[in-house]
């Protein structure tokens, strides 16, 4: 049995709350702000910030 493929509705960006048609409900942020989303990379932190802080940041959980 062939899968029906759905229409596109129109739906509002979680991001920017512009309209814009969507492909389907796991597609909420419009093709500007996925644009924007994957044209921003990471930020590292300035020199000043002290170890400790960088440590507690990226410390692994016990529980992990």
């Amino acid at each position: 049995m062939a899968r029906r493929r759905k229409k596109k509705t129109k739906r509002v960006c979680l991001r920017c709350d512009r309209e814009f048609m969507s492909d389907g409900i796991y597609n909420r942020i419009c093709p500007n702000c996925r644009e924007s989303n994957a044209n921003t990379g990471i930020i590292h932190p300035p020199d000043s910030v002290p170890d400790y802080i960088l440590n507690l940041a990226t410390r692994r959980s016990p529980h992990e």
